[in-house]
C-alpha cells in the first residue's frame, strides 16, 4: 500500500511538474550562465592542460560573452583564449575548439530565457 501511494504521488508531482512549469528569477539565469563558463573552462583546462591562471581568463571571458550575447563573437572569444596560451596549448586547442565551441553555444542555449 505504501508503494502505491509512493508511485502516486511521485506521479502527481511530475505530471505537475510537467504541466506547471517553474520559471526561474533573472539570479538563477545569471547563476547558470556562470555554471556553464566555469565547467567549459574546466573543461578545456583538462583537454589542453591549462593552469589555474589561464582557467580563470577562460572563465571570465565566457563569462563576459555570456554577458553580451549578440551576433557572432565566435572569433573574437577564440582570439582571447588563444591571446594567452603557449605553442603547445595552442596547437592541442586547434584542434578541438570547434567542437567545443558547438558544444558551450548549445548548452548556453537550452537556458532559459530572461
Amino acid at each position: 500500500m505504501k508503494f502505491i501511494l509512493s508511485l502516486l504521488i511521485t506521479t502527481v508531482l511530475a505530471f505537475s511538474a510537467y504541466v506547471f512549469p517553474v520559471s526561474l528569477p533573472d539570479s538563477n539565469i545569471s547563476a547558470h550562465k556562470s555554471d556553464i563558463a566555469k565547467v567549459y573552462a574546466e573543461k578545456l583546462q583538462q583537454k589542453i592542460l591549462l593552469s589555474e591562471d589561464q582557467t580563470a581568463k577562460v572563465r571570465n571571458i565566457l563569462n563576459d560573452y555570456l554577458a553580451n550575447v549578440s551576433g557572432n563573437k565566435n572569433a573574437s572569444v577564440m582570439d582571447k583564449i588563444e591571446g594567452f596560451l603557449d605553442q603547445k596549448q595552442k596547437s592541442k586547442f586547434e584542434i578541438i575548439k570547434n567542437d567545443w565551441w558547438n558544444t558551450f553555444t548549445k548548452d548556453v542555449k537550452k537556458l532559459p530565457a530572461k
